[in-house]
């Protein structure tokens, strides 16, 4: 939840800095959406578009024209967004727990 008076808001467990479709979300897991916090590798960025709004074209469960043709709302944006990263921490648990039965 955010601090009072600090323009963040809480929608389908994404804390917001309230800035609208520009802003950073961050994660129920405690990431920010697309964090490269534990990766070696610098991604280039994307100077023209958001890459939030255009996640589930690329995870290809949305077409290209539904992100502005009225077909999703914000809600859909951020329900998706959710299943996205609970789908990503589950198969990581999972490739976890693997390695831990193969070690043993």
């Amino acid at each position: 939840m955010g601090r009072q008076g600090s323009g963040e808001k809480s929608v389908h467990g994404y804390q917001t800095d309230g800035g609208g479709l520009g802003s950073q979300p961050r994660r129920f897991f405690g990431l920010k959406h697309g964090s490269q916090e534990d990766v070696s590798w610098d991604p280039v960025p994307f100077p023209t578009l958001d890459a939030l709004v255009w996640t589930p074209v690329a995870a290809g469960l949305w077409r290209q024209h539904e992100i502005s043709d009225g077909t999703y709302t914000i809600r859909d944006l951020l329900d998706v967004l959710e299943f996205l990263d609970v789908k990503a921490e589950n198969e990581r648990r999972y490739r976890a727990w693997r390695e831990g039965q193969a070690a043993q």
